[in-house]
């Protein structure tokens, strides 16, 4: 097994940023490959790119986040796309352990908290940064401006730590998990670099409407509270909406300390006049259509009018998801679906799992009666709404609460119904899924 590891220049943009070193460790030596510091470099770029090409889809190589590395190899080395099997990757191992589920994955972090391993080079290497370089923060992205032997340390300790990490987690590499991470991670990597197209034209001008009506929204609701208010700021909010009396206290939740929620669920049912509480409403869902997607979106298109966002797929979220930034395309608002224009030809095709949460916990409990739903291919969720007597849209919502830990005030917030009412429609579903009520028993006990 090859242990290697790129250093680079500061990520800027979607494109992986360009190398200036290598390093590599294989059996017990380690070397480091400089080529583009400032000084103290000892090859060439094809130099090093040479020892890289000689076991590039020959022999199997160890990364710690090889997502990375591997685009700094095909993009700025143009080496081949080769079997990702090949391919090791001890953030992927790591993020299967449960007993770090939570955990940094940042190789120094595993090292610190795993092997009990001080990064003492990267202190050094951060300690020159900071002296000769003037800056305070955020030192890896000037490793590239540090001299070659400095940095050399510094990687060639973190392809030994990467080494001796991969021995505590070589259990992990045997799953089927893990080889499916192993499999995406090239997809994922073309999925970044390819991009998704957008209607430009069409997304400029719909955000420039939004624009528009968020200001007369946030113009007709200060009329109403004042002129100052910080909509966005839920205590300012809830300050002037006691202060001119819009606002009755005894509806509003409360926080896990006690005091009063400003929150937008809690204030919903709390203000008086319906006219603001949509006011509101309405500034709250174009706030962050406007700041979630609409101007992230807008800086971050190319010039061929796509959008490259980042997709994490390994340790991204404690449920195992992927997830999306630099912008997020996830959880796209249906009304911005039309501006994501396919290529020539082809197609959007919009897949999901039917129900597969509740699927698993079906399994996972082992209660008959839900299990029996599915086995017959009944509607879940309409056989939860007659089992329990609610219509079916509140069926689905305690469902799918319960797989995510719900309890009676989040599904009372969720559904507009009282706290009360809430505890006794899940009392109601425990008593007729008593495998399920169990199982989460047995689980969290």
């Amino acid at each position: 097994m090859y242990y290697v590891d790129f250093e680079t220049h500061a990520i800027d943009g979607h494109q992986p940023p360009r190398p200036v070193g290598l390093a590599v460790r294989f059996g017990q030596q380690s070397t480091y490959y400089a080529f583009g510091h400032p000084s103290h470099n000892n090859c060439t770029e094809e130099e090093a790119k040479a020892v890289l090409a000689s076991i590039w889809g020959r022999k199997s190589i160890c990364f710690h986040n090889a997502k990375f590395d591997y685009g700094v190899a095909v993009h700025h080395w143009k080496l081949p796309s080769i079997n990702p099997l090949l391919i090791h990757d001890t953030m992927a191992s790591a993020s299967l352990d449960p007993t770090l589920a939570g955990a940094s994955l940042a190789l120094k972090s595993l090292a610190e908290s795993r092997l009990n391993i001080p990064a003492t080079e990267q202190d050094r290497l951060h300690e020159w940064i900071q002296t000769n370089l003037n800056v305070k923060k955020n030192h890896g992205a000037y490793i590239a401006m540090a001299p070659g032997n400095l940095v050399g340390t510094y990687a060639c300790k973190d392809v030994e730590l990467t080494e001796k990490l991969r021995e505590t987690l070589l259990g992990y590499e045997t799953t089927a998990a893990y080889r499916r991470l192993q499999l995406a991670m090239p997809v994922i990597y073309k999925m970044e670099q390819r991009g998704v197209p957008v209607d430009v034209g069409g997304l400029f001008d719909f955000a420039a409407e939004t624009q528009y009506r968020l200001i007369e929204v946030q113009e007709q609701a200060r009329a109403i509270i004042g002129d100052l208010v910080n909509l966005k700021s839920p205590a300012a909010l809830l300050a002037a909406l006691r202060e001119r009396d819009l606002v009755d206290i005894t509806k509003l939740g409360a926080t896990k300390t006690g005091r009063l929620s400003a929150s937008a669920d809690s204030l919903a049912g709390a203000i008086r006049d319906p006219a603001l509480a949509e006011l509101l409403a309405e500034y709250r869902r174009l706030e962050k259509l406007s700041s979630g997607f609409l101007t992230p979106w807008q800086k971050k298109v190319d010039a061929t009018g796509r959008i490259h966002a980042q997709y994490r797929f390994i340790g991204a979220t404690r449920t195992g998801r992927m997830s999306s930034s630099q912008p997020n395309m996830q959880q796209v608002p249906p009304i911005l679906r039309d501006y994501l224009v396919p290529p020539s030809g082809m197609l959007w095709l919009s897949c999901d799992y039917s129900q597969q949460e509740l699927r698993i916990l079906a399994e996972l409990s082992g209660d008959r009666k839900m299990r029996a739903i599915f086995e017959s291919g009944q509607d879940l969720h309409q056989q939860v709404a007659d089992e329990i007597h609610v219509d079916r849209k509140t069926a689905k919502a305690i469902n799918f609460g319960i797989v995510y830990g719900a309890g009676p005030k989040r599904i009372s917030a969720e559904l507009g119904i009282g706290y009360n009412d809430a505890r006794q429609i899940m009392d109601t579903y425990f008593d007729r899924f008593y495998g399920v009520a169990q199982w989460i028993k047995e689980t969290t006990d």
